[in-house]
């Protein structure tokens, strides 16, 4: 929202804002009544800000998006127009189903495994354990400042009819008694139940999670329903899978203790998180999503949620996997999958090959591992500036996912590095490094080969 100075947030290049009105006087509109009213004039009739080009500029701005776009030309939601029946129409297909479920599949981030995934027919879970409230969670109809675990909360939450939602409970359940195990479960967060039952069985998998709204961030990072303490309990009877559904980032005071085997987190997955969920643990399909956060083991370092007049400076460039003092549990990009990879050598492709300033390739191999299966990896480039300079030591700078490689396949990662990708913004501009060292891994924290770049300048 426009803070105590809309001049400075307009100048800044706040062009517009949604909703623009409401909720009292955060809001631009009553802002501005509060800036005109200041001048003496009245906003609603008064000309005023409204032949002042600070104010205009912007507006001339968004209609010329507008325009580029036709959207007059649509009558349907032309300006005044009531859009309801255009916003509330079905547009789901098979195509667009069979997409959803794919990306899902494909966002599942693997984050310990310690060879107890993938579940198999005839192994040696005999018996499993489900535990956890959400797993029997249903999509409502909340909005505003609530949600559910498929879809979050706010003005663009999505509520997934019954007859479209598979629960996890009902698709873990039906898997792992198709595999011939027999299924206890407890669809609650009550510490004894969930005890009792891991007592009995050879493995338990608990699914916790969280959501987040609309116009507030979440009061702290701490898993819904007392989620921590029952993980702690159960994982001290039996080997425990955690399975995470949140909106961001979660602490897990419990991800190095001993009985927690294997933990995944699925951000948001919509009406096929079941289906992921299933196809992952079963080994239908091997993991391949990568944290595109850091999971910090405490708060310590952690900047603390406010409504309004956030003090960004307190951060700067050096926030998550760049932050000088926030301790990682899980760092940014990290994510495991059902195989292993090597890295080879990078190499500086000559500039007939280059389309960019400089461009560096990698050779990335499945190489197996205890399952020997297909696996796709997503190469990261990391780039380290000059000791000298305030800058963080790591800034991700490309990235190359691999098509699904069979065991002794593979493929050349390829990084096309801009002059701004190597340049360094200070004093007001950019200014182009003569020298870089590049880092090619799986994740910022797993670095597996190294470049010194000298930048040619053209």
């Amino acid at each position: 929202a426009l803070q105590d100075e809309p001049e400075n947030s307009v100048v800044r290049g706040f062009d517009q804002e949604m909703p623009g009105a409401g909720w009292g006087t955060h809001f631009s509109l009553a802002k501005l009544a509060q800036l005109e009213k200041s001048r003496g004039g009245n906003y609603r009739g008064h000309l005023g800000l409204q032949q002042d080009r600070v104010y205009t500029d912007p507006a001339f701005r968004v209609l010329a998006a507008a325009y580029k776009m036709r959207i007059p030309e649509r009558p349907s939601c032309t300006l005044g127009a009531d859009c309801v029946e255009a916003i509330e129409s079905d547009q789901r297909s098979k195509e667009h189903s069979d997409l959803s479920c794919e990306v899902t599949m494909k966002s599942v981030v693997l984050l310990k495994n310690d060879g107890t995934l993938p579940l198999k027919a005839g192994g040696p879970t005999r018996t499993i354990a489900l535990i956890g409230l959400p797993l029997n969670a249903t999509s409502s109809g909340e909005g505003g400042m609530s949600g559910d675990y498929y879809s979050g909360g706010g003005s663009g939450h999505c509520v997934i009819s019954p007859e479209n939602l598979v629960t996890p409970f009902q698709a873990l359940k039906r898997r792992a008694e198709e595999s011939g195990m027999r299924v206890l479960y407890s669809l609650s967060n009550d510490k004894a139940a969930a005890v009792a039952l891991a007592n009995e069985a050879d493995l338990s998998v608990v699914l916790a999670a969280t959501t987040a709204g609309e116009s507030v961030d979440r009061p702290n990072l701490t898993l819904d329903g007392g989620a921590d303490p029952l993980i702690w309990q159960v994982a001290k009877v039996r080997p425990t899978v955690v399975l995470v559904q949140a909106p961001g980032t979660v602490l897990m005071p419990w991800h190095d203790q001993g009985g927690v085997a294997a933990i995944a987190i699925m951000f948001l997955g919509g009406e096929h998180t079941s289906n992921a969920w299933e196809a992952m643990l079963f080994g239908d399909v091997s993991p391949s999503g990568k944290l595109p956060l850091m999971i910090p083991t405490s708060m310590d370092g952690v900047v603390e949620p406010s409504l309004m007049h956030i003090d960004y400076s307190k951060e700067g460039l050096f926030t998550s996997y760049r932050a000088r003092d926030v301790k990682a549990a899980f760092p940014f990009g990290h994510g495991l999958s059902y195989t292993n990879f090597s890295y080879g050598s990078p190499e500086v492709l000559p500039a007939s090959a280059c389309t960019a300033l400089v461009c560096v390739s990698v050779l990335v191999t499945n190489v197996g591992g205890p399952d020997s299966l297909p696996g796709t990896e997503v190469a990261q480039a990391y780039v380290e500036f000059p000791a000298s300079l305030d800058y963080p030591r790591l800034m991700l700078k490309g990235f190359h996912k691999s098509a699904a490689l069979v065991v002794g396949a593979s493929e050349v990662a390829v990084f096309n590095f801009t002059a701004r990708d190597l340049s360094v913004y200070q004093g007001g501009g950019w200014h182009l490094q003569s020298s870089v060292t590049l880092h090619v891994g799986a994740s910022s924290a797993d670095l597996r080969r190294s470049l010194r770049l000298e930048i040619p300048t053209r």
